[in-house]
């Protein structure tokens, strides 16, 4: 398998930090998280040229295009995004109360 470039949204979180773990052995990897000190604590534990590190949101439209130009002048396209970004704890439900809207929103933009 060649070397891939995965970006992880949420990448300091149980889920993303896991993903991290197990992509960045053999690809290149980036995390967007706005934990800074998770993400400084990342950058340290991990030393390692194939690993870019973002503090910020995905929320913002042209702040994520200027992540993803940095992104391809530094390893290329990104090959595979996947959001690990948990909704605020005020706004969680019961999976089987979200509303199927809210969840077409959310996924399908």
């Amino acid at each position: 398998m060649n070397k891939k470039n995965i970006l992880i949204a949420g990448g300091c979180g149980l889920i993303g930090s896991t993903l991290v773990n197990n992509f960045i052995v053999k690809n290149n990897v980036v995390v967007i998280d706005n934990n800074k000190s998770k993400l400084s604590i990342l950058k340290k534990e991990k030393n390692t040229n194939n690993l870019l590190i973002f503090n910020s949101s995905i929320s913002n439209e042209s702040t994520l295009k200027k992540i993803l130009a940095k992104c391809q002048t530094k390893i290329g396209k990104i090959d595979v995004a996947i959001n690990c970004i948990l909704p605020p704890v005020n706004s969680r439900k019961k999976f089987e109360d979200i509303d199927l809207k809210y969840l077409n929103s959310k996924f399908n933009n």
